[in-house]
């Protein structure tokens, strides 16, 4: 079965398809920094007596990278370093994205303070009611945020629902709840609420910077093929080749060169594409059908 596939192994259910959306939401280390990354595999059926594989002419691949929101709270490991406190949360992320908005079920108003090391910085440089817009994106990999206005009425709901919730499990287990609750599971009840609901969520924004698309060898160790738009981008980006299987035709060839060098050929070529971006982002599928043939020299091709 050929074509783009969400894992390796392929299948029709893994298949890549117009109208999907791939989530560049979750950052990762990479040895150039921190990356945004999603990776497809192009799978192309091989045989002993093939030259080289090529797609079909009526193959085409169209990719939207777009804006988004992120939203992130103490249990978003991929996001989340340090998640620490109450009324004063001091919060580290993976990566400095900029946060748009703050939520609390507990209080009316946050106010976001920078901080060096274990220094916290004595003015704000944002503050906004919790639930609503700031005024300007606040960006930092680490900072404070100070929380007043308390709602006694929503905290004695909270405060409530958890011991219900308690005395139903008898223990916050790990297929109920998540890191921070599980560590909580022993604290008072009222310490449990501030740190589970005082600091709920952080609303971060996201934009595609330098979105690219790499088509890697079989090992993944050779780049065989790139696309790049560099520099952070304030709006969509979308790549769509006026002809896909021109785009590939070499990386392709050389794939199946260096597959050969190694020994007995496969009888499936799969090639990772990563899809990624410096800044979290979300890529709507347009268009995806791709087709391959197997071309002998001198002969005709034949379809897979």
């Amino acid at each position: 079965m050929n074509g783009l596939f969400h894992t390796a192994a392929g299948g029709q259910a893994q298949r890549v398809m117009p109208g999907q959306t791939l989530d560049l939401t979750a950052p990762r280390a990479d040895p150039a920094g921190i990356v945004f990354q999603r990776t497809v595999y192009l799978r192309i059926g091989l045989d002993a007596a093939c030259d080289r594989p090529a797609l079909t002419a009526a193959s085409v691949l169209a990719l939207q990278f777009q804006p988004c929101t992120v939203t992130v709270d103490a249990n978003t490991d991929d996001w989340v370093q340090r998640w620490q406190g109450g009324a004063r949360t001091r919060v580290e992320l993976a990566w400095p994205a900029p946060v748009i908005r703050v939520d609390s079920a507990l209080y009316g108003v946050v106010a976001l303070h920078r901080v060096d090391g274990e220094a916290v910085a004595e003015q704000p440089t944002a503050s906004a009611s919790t639930g609503a817009a700031l005024s300007e994106p606040f960006v930092a990999a680490a900072f404070e945020a100070r929380l007043s206005a308390d709602r006694p009425g929503a905290r004695q709901r909270r405060k409530a629902e958890l011991i219900a919730r308690r005395q139903a499990h008898r223990s916050l287990s790990a297929a109920a709840v998540g890191r921070t609750e599980k560590a909580l599971a022993q604290a008072a009840p009222e310490q449990a609420v501030e740190w589970l609901y005082g600091l709920s969520a952080l609303h971060l924004a996201g934009a595609p910077s330098s979105p690219r698309l790499t088509l890697r060898s079989a090992d993944g160790g050779e780049v065989l093929w790139q696309w790049l738009e560099p520099g952070p981008q304030a709006a969509t980006v979308t790549w769509q080749p006026a002809a896909l299987a021109e785009a590939w035709q070499a990386a392709l060839e050389r794939a199946l060169g260096l597959l050969d060098a190694k020994g007995p050929r496969p009888a499936v070529l799969v090639l990772p594409l990563e899809i990624a971006s410096d800044a979290p982002c979300r890529v709507h599928v347009m268009q995806a059908q791709v087709g391959a043939v197997l071309e002998q020299v001198g002969g005709e091709g034949v379809a897979q």
